[in-house]
């Protein structure tokens, strides 16, 4: 799949599951991005200036903390979401 379709299809997912992304402008010591919970409302905030491959990390990681089983996605996007959802329970940071 290319990468700018699975952005766009995780992009898709994100809206399905409530969670806001945005991409704006991150200060240069800040991390490519990351999920929040700003008053009571799940983001990903994402600079827009890093390469699409790290875009598409950053919300990749996001995604991969929700459950997804209810939302249609391609068999490619699934599995990297599963993937990423077992580095991240490995690494020990839980699902929301």
């Amino acid at each position: 799949m290319k990468r700018e379709l699975m952005l766009q299809e995780l992009e898709q997912a994100a809206d399905a599951l409530r969670i806001k992304v945005v991409y704006e402008r991150l200060t240069p010591e800040a991390s490519p991005g990351g999920l929040c919970k700003v008053g009571g409302e799940y983001r990903v905030l994402i600079d827009r200036h890093v390469p699409l491959l790290e875009r598409l990390s950053v919300l990749l990681s996001a995604v991969a903390r929700f459950p997804t089983d209810e939302i249609f996605l391609s068999p490619e996007l699934r599995a990297a979401l599963v993937r990423r959802a077992d580095e991240l329970a490995a690494a020990g940071q839980d699902q929301q």
